[in-house]
């Protein structure tokens, strides 16, 4: 193998090896981009600013077709004047005629005649350019008034989005503030656990209470309690009536 066919197969080789890596380079930044943008449509200002690069988008789109109208539009104008001063020319040009025929001038009948002829011919190119123009009018106007509408769902889509994702996020903080300030938290739960401790000590309180005052022995002491009060109670009226006055 020669030095020239290896140098032109490595030439190959690279050039091949090079569209591969630029293809997979390309790929690469691609995969990164998309991903970049799914990470920045997530939050609010990254939506926002989506947004306004779509909304420049359309904006350009209708700047265009608005140009594109009143570009067309003009010529519409510019050639129905041009058509009605024809016409007038035709209708003067006529009168013309019909005096020089009065007057038997074949001369000067020809001649406006002529004239007749160009102007009649003029008429009906600009009756052909103005179909042609209100044709173009037409579709410049709907062109137009659509993007000014799809413009216009942009802006209003633009601000729904971007309102309703802040109020998601200041949501969204409000209840990542308010996370571990309920009662579910390890200290509420020993709370509960004392209370119902505490719930459950008074039942025992009240329970020995009523034992002990069901109790023979107890209810036998309340009653020696009540004769023995009794007694104290005769024997006090007595001292009183003896030193009565």
């Amino acid at each position: 193998m020669s030095l020239t066919t290896l140098l032109i197969i490595i030439v190959i080789g690279v050039i091949l090896f090079a569209l591969i890596i630029s293809g997979k380079l390309r790929a690469l930044i691609r995969a990164f981009f998309n991903l970049f943008v799914e990470d920045l449509a997530a939050t609010p200002e990254g939506a926002e600013a989506l947004f306004n690069q779509k909304e420049e988008e359309v904006e350009e789109k209708f700047r265009r077709a608005d140009t594109v109208y009143k570009k067309v539009a003009g010529q519409r104008k510019r050639c129905k004047d041009e058509l009605a001063e024809l016409e007038s020319r035709l209708t003067t040009i006529e009168s013309q005629c019909e005096r020089l025929a009065k007057a038997h001038d074949e001369e000067g009948l020809d001649i406006k005649i002529s004239e007749r002829a160009d102007i009649v011919d003029d008429i009906a190119i600009h009756k052909d350019t103005l179909k042609t123009l209100e044709a173009a009018l037409k579709d410049a106007t709907e062109a137009r008034s659509a993007c000014e509408e799809n413009l216009n769902q942009i802006r209003k889509k633009k601000k729904q989005i971007v309102t309703q994702m802040k109020r998601n996020r200041d949501m969204k903080d409000i209840y990542d503030d308010l996370e571990g300030i309920g009662a579910g938290d390890h200290t509420s739960k020993l709370l509960d656990k004392v209370i119902e401790k505490g719930d459950d000590l008074a039942d025992v309180v009240a329970g020995s209470k009523e034992a002990y005052e069901t109790k023979t022995s107890t209810r036998a002491k309340k009653v020696d309690q009540r004769l023995k009060s009794s007694a104290n109670d005769d024997y006090k009226q007595q001292l009183l009536n003896k030193y009565k006055k």
